[in-house]
């Protein structure tokens, strides 16, 4: 799971102060594509390896070494090139988070509003996340159909005297000045 920052997601009430779009990486298409990287090439390539080689290797032998490299050589440029704008239609949106003046929105893959805070179907609680053997300070945001949790980038201190909570997907990091803003609407 990965966050992107975005900057034109079509909103009802102004444009966003800042938003975050948390996605994963489609597999169906990205190993579609990675088979096309194999096979493609491989074929095209078999006929000559066959006759440059010797004409008595065997078609799956011609086939097989080209595929391997060029899947591999695929694979890798396509793990690559994920963190890169372009590369949309490798990723599937799990979460969109919106940061407006009038408060916080949070929408599922599809678009449809899972809360805001201007009509209180979209609590902020600031919250400790236990991550492995340290504790930070966050912000879980609640919504009707479970959680989700803002981390500051850079990591802050956690809250004295607050008991932790473990740390669970969804979440989303985003930078220090969102971070506060959006925890000055906690309750």
């Amino acid at each position: 799971m990965t966050t992107t920052p975005t900057s034109a997601v079509p909103r009802a009430r102004g444009s966003a102060l800042a938003s975050e779009r948390v996605w994963d990486t489609h597999q169906l298409r990205f190993w579609l594509a990675t088979a096309a990287f194999a096979l493609v090439p491989a074929a095209l390539l078999a006929p000559i390896l066959k006759l440059a080689v010797s004409p008595d290797v065997p078609w799956s032998a011609a086939f097989a070494g080209p595929a391997m490299v060029f899947g591999v050589t695929g694979m890798i440029f396509l793990l690559v090139r994920l963190g890169y704008p372009g590369a949309e239609y490798f990723k599937r949106t799990l979460y969109d988070f919106a940061l407006f003046e009038h408060g916080v929105e949070l929408r599922d893959g599809q678009g449809n509003i899972l809360g805001e805070t201007a009509n209180a179907t979209l609590r902020v609680t600031s919250v400790n996340v236990r991550m492995g053997q340290r504790m930070v300070g966050g912000i879980r945001l609640d919504h009707r159909a479970g959680s989700f949790l803002l981390l500051p980038r850079p990591s802050v201190a956690p809250w004295s005297g607050m008991s932790a909570v473990p740390f669970v997907a969804p979440y989303c990091s985003v930078p220090h000045a969102t971070y506060e803003r959006v925890l000055a609407l906690a309750t």
